[in-house]
């Protein structure tokens, strides 16, 4: 039975690797800012999307391949006066409910105005009494509009600070666009305790409770896992034969 019980470790390994490698990328759901004499535009305009080349879809796009392939747009980016209210300046983004990520990608504006350096916080409490800091980060260049991913340990928090620290030169402003995050998957809240799941009247027909469908890649990482164990087991009776 030896050969069977590595086959259900092999199983559980390969699933679990499965849902680790996932980094979809998720959207904020409430932005303000802390600090700032003047705001230029709407906030909404650093979560909704609407400064991004590309759109996502929240909790499903995947994170890495869409940071790669997108840029932010060189308008409408939110911006804070520099001058008038002293370094630093905050940006308090959050969730509706706590999230597990890792990493925040900032589409940074072109020119003096661009961040430079800037600390990342993570929070339990809207407030940001319960602080703890993620990462300090300097964006280096300028030039490009290229995203910048500030990556961290994986934390779950509900609320997440960008404290910027200084920009590139402009004495004015700092300006930048989107501002997105790298989680495992979407958490939301659970459904209210007098909705009963499943088909039948007075219920949301097709849904399910408690069931987990692999994806295909999972599926074909199962089949091959018990393709060698039966292999293995044949090998072994052609050898006592």
């Amino acid at each position: 039975m030896r050969w069977l019980r590595s086959a259900l470790v092999a199983l559980v390994v390969t699933s679990g690797a499965g849902a680790a490698n996932a980094a979809v990328t998720l959207q904020f759901q409430s932005v303000s800012s802390s600090g700032a004499a003047d705001i230029v535009g709407p906030l909404e305009k650093l979560i909704n999307q609407s400064g991004l080349s590309a759109p996502y879809v929240n909790g499903v796009t995947d994170f890495d391949s869409f940071v790669s392939t997108t840029t932010g747009f060189s308008v409408g980016a939110a911006g804070v006066a520099g001058a008038l209210a002293p370094w630093p300046v905050t940006f308090n983004f959050g969730f509706t409910t706590a999230q597990t990520i890792d990493a925040l990608a900032i589409f940074n504006q072109r020119g003096a105005a661009s961040i430079r350096a800037f600390n990342i916080y993570r929070a339990d409490l809207e407030d940001f009494s319960d602080a703890t800091l993620l990462g300090r980060y300097e964006i280096a260049s300028s030039t490009t509009k290229v995203p910048f991913v500030a990556a961290f340990r994986e934390t779950s928090a509900q609320y997440f600070r960008l404290e910027i620290v200084s920009n590139h030169g402009l004495k004015t402003s700092v300006r930048f666009d989107e501002v997105i995050a790298r989680g495992d998957q979407l958490r939301l809240p659970p459904p209210p305790q007098d909705v009963v799941l499943g088909p039948g009247p007075g219920r949301l027909d097709g849904a399910r409770t408690g069931v987990a469908v692999p994806e295909p890649s999972t599926w074909a990482l199962m089949i091959g896992g018990f393709g060698l164990a039966g292999a293995r087991l044949r090998r072994r009776r052609a050898v006592a034969a």
